[in-house]
């Protein structure tokens, strides 16, 4: 679905519902993007359920406005057990879903869920929702922008993808978050170099800022339970991660990675430094391409 244009607007008003029917559990106001649902087969007395491929863009100063939560892709926790308890011995399939707003698009919710498989992503698009990452992937720029967050930033799993292909504001991606980043679980954080971009000695890249609380952030980043994956960086460089005054940041080093004193499987990245300034700095090597 493409909402687009100034004055543009999709709204989606909570409802009361007595129907238990899993195909209608979005009906209390919250938006599914990307939802499996039961099709019944007369000829066998039976449903078959469909996999759900969903996708919204909101662009061009259009505004979606949900009066409780906007569900992106795979919805195991929400819809898994009512469907598999409402039919059972019915495997359920996985669902997919992708959220982007982009060009002064708004995207208004109680809350903004993104599951395995989906994916919310936008270049100059503002979020005004808490947004949970529970297994899917945030994506700011989807291709290199900015996306802004107005609310909290929950992350229970998944990936934060951030894509680079130079040094000036606007050839990065950027995260902005206006409230607090709770980080409860290790999560990855996929950095990709484009179009043959190779940074020089110093430059940085402050991917993702943080106005409120990080505490959680910085306890996973010290016990190294982020994973750094990083596509398309030379093997002559190294990339250091810093993390201080809610301001995540990667910096390029011209010098290689050293070995490590320790043996480590190949796909994985390799730590060889601690503490620096106020932050805390960790030098990778990029990950071998799979």
């Amino acid at each position: 679905m493409l909402v687009t244009g100034t004055g543009s607007q999709f709204v989606v008003t909570a409802l009361p519902s007595d129907d238990t029917d899993p195909a209608n559990l979005g009906d209390e106001g919250d938006l599914i993007v990307g939802l499996t649902t039961p099709l019944y087969v007369p000829a066998t007395d039976s449903y078959q359920f469909i996999e759900g491929a969903g996708s919204l863009t909101v662009t061009d100063n259009a505004t979606v406005t949900v009066a409780d939560d906007v569900r992106i892709g795979d919805t195991d926790t929400y819809f898994r057990g009512i469907i598999e308890d409402f039919y059972p011995g019915i495997s359920v399939p996985s669902s997919s879903g992708m959220v982007e707003v982009s060009n002064g698009g708004q995207l208004t919710a109680t809350r903004v869920i993104v599951g395995e498989n989906g994916t919310l992503g936008g270049d100059g698009g503002t979020i005004n929702a808490d947004v949970v990452l529970d297994g899917g992937t945030v994506a700011p720029g989807m291709s290199p922008g900015v996306l802004d967050i107005f609310g909290d930033f929950t992350i229970l799993g998944g990936a934060l993808d951030i894509e680079i292909s130079g040094s000036l504001l606007g050839q990065y991606d950027i995260l902005n978050i206006s409230g607090d980043l709770f980080a409860n679980n290790p999560f990855d954080i996929n950095i990709s170099f484009l179009d043959g971009f190779m940074p020089s000695e110093g430059d940085a890249f402050d991917f993702l800022n943080v106005t409120g609380e990080t505490s959680s952030l910085t306890a996973l980043f010290e016990n190294s339970l982020i994973g750094f994956n990083i596509f398309g960086f030379s093997d002559e460089f190294s990339l250091g991660f810093d993390l201080a005054d809610g301001r995540f940041s990667a910096t390029a080093f011209s010098e290689p990675v050293n070995p490590s004193p320790v043996p480590v499987p190949a796909s994985l990245p390799i730590l060889i430094a601690g503490l620096s300034g106020l932050g805390i700095l960790r030098r990778y090597r990029r990950k071998q391409s799979i």
